[in-house]
């Protein structure tokens, strides 16, 4: 597989990419997201999957892998990060992106990428009418706030 890593800790970008490569992968890895850009600029049919960090000095790595499937739909995409917020998590939900936390194997991420996708499930029962719907309790809302070395929890609350 073709890979574009996107991920600004030098170290880590390192280890990573040499995992990946490890298990058979051509990776093309980047500091940066105008450098990954860039690369895609100059290799349109060069990329089978991103995987992006989502704190990059120039930029988010969610709104980068959202607006590089749009443009090529065929593209598996990855965001890879150790502090997303709620409204981080919504967004890659919405747009069905995998997301890992770190610190992980990027082993654990190719796995996850590379699964055939589940198909619908038949159901030979019918829907359940509005009498027979049994309401899910109350989800628990958690904000944190990121720091440079972890995250911290700030509320805590029941909607």
């Amino acid at each position: 597989m073709r890979i574009l890593f996107i991920e600004d800790e030098w170290e880590l970008n390192e280890v990573a990419s040499e995992q990946l490569r490890s298990m058979g992968h051509q990776v093309n890895s980047m500091l940066g997201i105008e450098d990954a850009r860039r690369f895609m600029e100059d290799h349109p049919d060069g990329i089978d999957l991103i995987v992006a960090d989502h704190r990059l000095p120039d930029g988010q790595g969610v709104k980068f892998v959202i607006e590089a499937r749009r443009a090529n739909p065929r593209l598996k995409v990855a965001v890879v990060s150790g502090c997303l917020t709620d409204d981080d998590i919504a967004l890659l939900q919405q747009e069905r992106i995998h997301y890992f936390n770190k610190p992980l194997l990027y082993s654990t991420v190719l796995r996850a990428l590379t699964r055939p996708p589940m198909g619908p499930i038949e159901m030979d029962d019918p829907a359940p009418t509005e009498d027979e719907i049994v309401k899910p309790a109350p989800t628990r809302k958690t904000r944190w706030r990121c720091w440079p070395f972890g995250k911290q929890l700030v509320e805590s609350t029941r909607e």
